[in-house]
């Protein structure tokens, strides 16, 4: 696996920063939000919890970056793509760029062999 924790690498002037959503901080969102963070991100997110979830990519690997800061970086726009790619990468795409199969799985949909899902 090239990228195992789904990195996002991006560049601000002659900074490099990085973007990963790792499963702690996954499970912190999902608390805030109330909610999967799959279904915050489809259901056409505010530009505030966009944002959150995007200062929160950013925090593994740039603890001092001040939220004011981490806000300001990039714009929207620029947000809404990177944080699509963070996406595609974490919770995976298949190979036409749809996802690859249901998050979580519906149940019964898993099978370890010919018989019915336990």
């Amino acid at each position: 696996m090239s990228n195992p924790l789904s990195e996002v690498r991006f560049n601000v002037g002659d900074k490099d920063y990085i973007l990963v959503l790792r499963n702690s901080t996954i499970v912190a969102l999902e608390k805030g939000f109330k909610k999967p963070l799959l279904t915050v991100m489809q259901e056409r997110p505010s530009t505030e919890d966009l944002l959150t979830v995007f200062r929160a990519a950013l925090k593994a690997n740039h603890a001092d970056l001040s939220a004011d800061a981490a806000t300001d970086l990039v714009s929207i726009g620029e947000v809404v793509r990177l944080m699509g790619e963070l996406l595609k990468l974490t919770y995976g795409a298949g190979e036409d760029g749809g996802e690859a199969g249901a998050n979580p799985p519906e149940p019964g949909s898993l099978t370890a062999g010919t018989g019915p899902a336990s």
